[in-house]
């Protein structure tokens, strides 16, 4: 039962995986190594964010792991970093170190872009709205819209895609300020399991921030640690609690200078 994480600093974290001899490092990416911005297009990396990432990846004994609600081809376009793991799409699709990339759910493709032109008619002239096609999910940010109108919008597109629901197992996820039609089969806990079968003597770490991240946070149960990115305290999987980003990207730095130590 979700309970609420202890906080904890970015040096005590570092302190508890000093120890593992391999770690698997596992990140979300909005709001967990970058702020949530008003449009996924303006959430960024900055060159010290991609530097760090690159310089993680190539450590021995460490694999890093990038888990996110984008898709693969934003993901490796925007973080072009050899030697990182890409999961996309909340888990429904897979790229390895090298290019090899493997989907992990079914792809429902024409379903998905039948109810993206509905829903291209519904939000005619309406503005604070965006709605972001990916190859397994379609997701609607209402991030800039007034309350009243994104009520009635998220109704319009669980209407819009609810034929497509029921047909291909799709389900609606809710997150922060967004709304996703996604792959019932595939989620973050799933792939993470998936990846930690490769490397089973690694210690996973696992940071995330949003509701997509509890099925990985509930997956690793008592395994390894996972690590809730909030500045206010919520229930969570989670059993620990970073306050944003920024004490993120400290614990990272720290890390890999442990590392390099080793």
């Amino acid at each position: 039962m979700p309970k609420m994480p202890a906080l904890t600093t970015p040096r005590e974290l570092a302190e508890l995986v000093r120890r593992a001899g391999q770690l698997f490092l596992f990140c979300d990416y909005d709001g967990t190594l970058v702020p949530i911005a008003p449009t996924p297009a303006e959430a960024r990396p900055d060159s010290l964010l991609i530097d760090l990432l690159g310089e993680l990846a190539a450590l021995p004994g460490v694999r890093v792991a990038l888990v996110s609600g984008r898709g693969l081809a934003d993901l490796s376009q925007m973080i072009p970093v050899p030697g990182l793991y890409l999961v996309g799409c909340h888990g429904a699709e897979l790229r390895r170190p090298g290019g090899d990339e493997k989907a992990l759910a079914h792809h429902a493709g024409p379903a998905l872009a039948q109810t993206a032109r509905r829903m291209c008619r519904v939000l005619e002239g309406r503005r604070g709205f965006w709605l972001e096609q990916k190859k397994y999910s379609l997701a609607l940010h209402y991030r800039l819209a007034g309350p009243g109108e994104a009520s009635e919008v998220l109704e319009a597109f669980r209407l819009a895609g609810d034929e497509a629901a029921r047909r291909h197992g799709l389900v609606f996820t809710p997150g922060k300020k967004v709304l996703e039609l996604r792959p019932g089969e595939a989620h973050k806990g799933a792939a993470v399991l998936r990846l930690l079968e490769e490397c089973p003597g690694a210690l996973p770490v696992y940071l995330g921030d949003d509701t997509t991240d509890e099925d990985a946070f509930a997956a690793l149960g008592g395994r390894g640690v996972t690590v809730l990115v909030a500045r206010e305290s919520r229930p969570s999987a989670a059993g620990l609690r970073l306050p944003d980003p920024v004490s993120v990207r400290h614990w990272c730095r720290l890390l890999k200078d442990q590392f390099v130590k080793l």
